[in-house]
């Protein structure tokens, strides 16, 4: 397993990896079993490999890689490259969770064990799409211009038009004719 330049110690390299496909039970107190879909959660991956106790550095240094955080603390985004991860479509991904070193005595040596998290996956990045997409997609709705009306110029009215302008006149009310 290499992170960006680093090589992970490979004695004893175990990985597992694991997909979390989130669900919510629909059911209630009924016994159906309809569920909603609440998306493909990022991969996850735990790996453990065993250091030699006369190979201290190595240990050290793997600790100083987990420990690296950005210029924002943000943890630093490792380019993985593994066979694992790389079936599984992985190629991003950050140290996550818990990282553990454990003393075994018998072969004077340490067993590392840790947790990756992927990171950008491919349904989020299909999510932030989404997200983006129905405003730039959005038809526009057809707007019909309208014509300015310049009330300075008399216009000549129909005989109905007549009619109508006396009637709006009638049940305007006016100073005149304004009830109290």
């Amino acid at each position: 397993m290499r992170l960006n330049n680093y090589q992970v110690p490979n004695t004893s390299l175990r990985i597992r990896a694991r997909l979390n496909i989130e669900s919510q039970e629909l059911s209630g107190d009924s016994s159906a079993s309809d569920t909603a879909h609440k998306g493909i959660k990022p991969k996850v991956f735990t790996a453990s490999f065993i250091v030699d106790q006369k190979e201290p550095d190595e240990l050290t240094e793997f600790i100083r890689i987990v420990e690296q955080v950005s210029e924002n603390g943000e943890p630093v985004v490792y380019e993985i490259q593994d066979a694992t991860a790389n079936a599984m479509n992985v190629r991003q991904v950050i140290f996550d969770g818990e990282v553990s070193v454990n003393e075994i005595s018998s072969e004077r040596a340490w067993q590392v064990s840790f947790g990756l998290r992927e990171k950008f996956s491919v349904p989020e990045k299909v999510e932030e799409r989404q997200a983006v997409n129905p405003i730039e997609n959005a038809e526009s709705p057809t707007t019909v211009p309208i014509a300015s009306v310049d009330d300075s110029e008399e216009v000549e009215l129909t005989s109905f038009e007549k009619v109508l302008q006396r009637v709006e006149n009638a049940i305007t009310p006016t100073p005149d004719n304004e009830t109290a």
